[in-house]
């Protein structure tokens, strides 16, 4: 073989194998940046899940806090309107003040012992 061409298979060895060390960089950036994109959306991913989940809790919890302010304000408008007529001032008043009207008087209600003792014994015979 000639002298020229066995530098030129040389130089192509050599030349070849400096293309396949820049190949094998390439590759590895290439590698590293996809990596790091992909760890970079899977964090993104758990983050926006964890809000997802936090979101539907309150979400939740809020539903329930209208719901017992809408009873509440049910319950508010009840009142208010019983309390708007006659019946229901002297009805608020007595309950909030003890007052009575002049010639009422306290009735007392008391359970008969007897009537105690019947219910017991029906209730062991049965």
């Amino acid at each position: 073989m000639p002298l020229a061409h066995r530098k030129k298979i040389r130089s192509s060895k050599s030349q070849h194998s400096h293309t396949f060390l820049e190949r094998q960089f390439k590759w590895l950036a290439v590698s590293c940046i996809l990596l790091v994109i992909c760890i970079l959306t899977a964090r993104a991913t758990f983050n926006m899940y964890e809000k997802a989940q936090n979101t539907g809790v309150t979400a939740a919890s809020v539903s329930k806090a209208v719901s017992e302010m809408e009873q509440r304000h049910n319950l508010a408008k009840l009142h208010a309107e019983s309390v708007g007529t006659e019946r229901g001032i002297d009805r608020e008043i007595r309950a909030r003040y003890g007052v009575k009207k002049p010639g009422e008087g306290v009735i007392i209600l008391v359970d008969d012992p007897s009537n105690n003792k019947n219910k017991k014994s029906l209730k062991g015979e049965q």
